[in-house]
């Protein structure tokens, strides 16, 4: 993905959301490790989540524990509406779930 695109589209209104697992091709900064603040990680639209896709109970193993505690987490922002168990970007105001 072309980091400048991605933000003007997210900026736009262009597309609604933007999520990966792995930083975005930028012209000053490389994409991992991922910069958490870069101005797409601030955006409210975006989700940057751990480049775990290579780690399975075999190759790590924690059986799976890792990539089950990345989706737990994202259900738990997604499905129920809850703050992410570990934050990249906490926007400095959060409180109580608003911002």
């Amino acid at each position: 993905v072309e980091y400048h695109s991605i933000l003007f589209a997210l900026k736009e209104g262009t597309i609604g959301g933007y999520a990966s697992d792995v930083g975005v091709g930028h012209d000053t900064k490389p994409s991992e490790p991922w910069d958490p603040n870069d101005e797409l990680s601030l955006l409210t639209n975006t989700i940057f989540t751990p480049h775990v896709g290579g780690y399975t109970d075999v190759s790590y193993g924690e059986e799976g524990s890792i990539t089950r505690a990345v989706v737990e987490g994202m259900e738990s922002v997604l499905l129920e509406g809850c703050p992410p168990p570990v934050w990249a970007n906490k926007p400095k105001n959060y409180e109580d779930g608003t911002t």
